[in-house]
């Protein structure tokens, strides 16, 4: 009763200080239950602090005498239980997306696309591949390289312009399926790809007929090894000698060009290159919505949590803070780095859920990577290096790049399975570095000078 007699007294005041005001309210005789109040309020935060300072104190003191041995700890000095962290744990991915309606994975699935409205941000490299085909027609020397990171829209360019600026003319592609690395190799891709007799020759072949020649996945006519760039040699002394009568379109990924311009000057070959890189931030999200739109669902983007570093209370205060929508694209950006790819394997993996017609979608936080890479050592360094340069990588071509037993080369790929950084290629034989690790990946080479 003492209690709320008090807490009673103390809230009347309370409210008289907030109708006449406190200068009023010390004037008068009950001016005193203000300043009563004050005290105990100042007393109880003077104790509070003390209590707190003391606990402090005493933490640091028994922190010394357990360093220099004086003391025994009260607690154990290692965990119970130390759990592995993998990419997945880091970056908080779900196990599965089989909750998605059916129509939501068929517009987000990770296959290159044909249709045009589909294609964001390369207008400048259809451009390009236009004016190539425009000099070739004239009969000036042409000859198109298109460079890009793995899953950047290489293919779904080509799509494109096959349907619109190559339209009308004789058009063959292909891809190197399996490593060519030796003359022998590219002459019998390139009399299948032709349609030709095995003992047919190429030249002759090449110069019966004008015809574009797209050839994707050229990260696999060589092998970063001693003899290992004679096929890349041979490809771009036939280039030259047939550009009179075939325009040629190869395709290969950003890291494997700078190893064959660095081996071979591989550059010095073609007319035209078009580097078809990391797409804007303002082109990743049009093409996202653009997807989203035609599933017919509504979209609500959850609000950062209050620790969030980009929320912050000099913006809220100044009006500046940003939309849940734009935060999440601008970390959406940042962590696939402007590729599709892994753009739209992080986009699948924000939704937090569906219900009813509206997909709730969380934000992204910046994951640390501070703790994952210290699980890999140098040798893994150069593992991942050696797969992203060659596309994939088997296990007995890494052991011949690395100089190493087949045995070593199998037991650091079985690992890098399980920290979930590698996976096996779908459409070739051996192993990839996983999308969604492709920022992860880049950054921990970059910090080791090997990019």
């Amino acid at each position: 009763m003492n209690a709320f007699e008090i807490w009673t007294s103390e809230g009347f005041t309370g409210l008289e200080a907030a109708q006449y005001g406190w200068i009023t309210l010390l004037r008068r005789a009950r001016g005193h239950r203000l300043l009563h109040s004050e005290m105990r309020s100042w007393q109880h935060k003077a104790r509070r602090e003390a209590q707190r300072a003391g606990r402090w104190t005493s933490g640091r003191l028994d922190h010394v005498l357990e360093v220099m041995g004086g003391k025994v700890p009260t607690r154990p000095t290692l965990q119970p239980v130390v759990r592995r962290t993998t990419l997945r744990d880091t970056l908080s991915l779900p196990a599965s997306k089989s909750d998605l309606p059916g129509i939501y994975r068929l517009l987000f699935r990770i296959a290159p696309v044909e249709d045009r409205r589909f294609l964001v941000g390369r207008d400048q490299e259809l451009a390009g591949l236009e004016q190539a085909l425009k000099d070739w027609e004239s009969g000036a020397f042409a000859a198109c390289l298109v460079v890009g990171a793995r899953g950047s829209g290489k293919t779904s360019l080509l799509n494109c312009a096959a349907s619109d600026a190559f339209a009308g003319h004789a058009l063959i592609r292909g891809e190197f399926g399996e490593r060519a690395i030796y003359r022998e190799k590219i002459d019998d891709f390139l009399r299948d790809l032709l349609g030709l007799a095995a003992c047919a020759d190429l030249e002759e072949a090449f110069a019966a007929e004008r015809r574009i020649l797209m050839i994707e996945e050229c990260e696999r006519i060589y092998l970063r090894k001693v003899d290992g760039f004679a096929g890349a040699r041979y490809l771009a002394h036939l280039i030259q000698r047939t550009a009179r009568t075939t325009l040629w379109v190869i395709v290969m990924n950003d890291k494997a060009f700078r190893v064959l311009d660095a081996g071979t000057q591989l550059s010095r070959v073609f007319s035209h290159r078009i580097n078809a890189m990391n797409v804007s931030r303002g082109d990743l999200e049009s093409a996202i919505l653009e997807r989203h739109r035609l599933s017919g669902l509504r979209l609500q983007f959850a609000p950062p949590p209050a620790g969030d570093p980009r929320v912050s209370r000099a913006k809220q205060w100044m009006g500046l803070q940003e939309s849940p929508q734009t935060l999440f694209f601008d970390s959406l950006f940042q962590q696939s780095e402007g590729v599709f790819r892994s753009a739209f394997e992080f986009w699948l993996s924000s939704i937090e859920r569906v219900e009813g017609e509206t997909v709730r979608i969380r934000q992204p936080l910046d994951p640390a990577f501070s703790r994952f890479r210290s699980e890999l050592a140098q040798e893994d360094h150069f593992t991942l290096l050696a797969i992203q340069e060659h596309g994939s990588l088997s296990q007995h071509e890494l052991a011949e790049v690395l100089c190493e037993t087949h045995e070593g080369s199998r037991s650091r790929l079985d690992r890098l399975f399980a920290l979930g950084l590698i996976e096996s290629d779908p459409e070739h034989a051996g192993v990839r570095v996983r999308p969604e690790a492709q920022r992860f990946t880049n950054d921990l080479l970059r910090r080791a000078n090997l990019t």
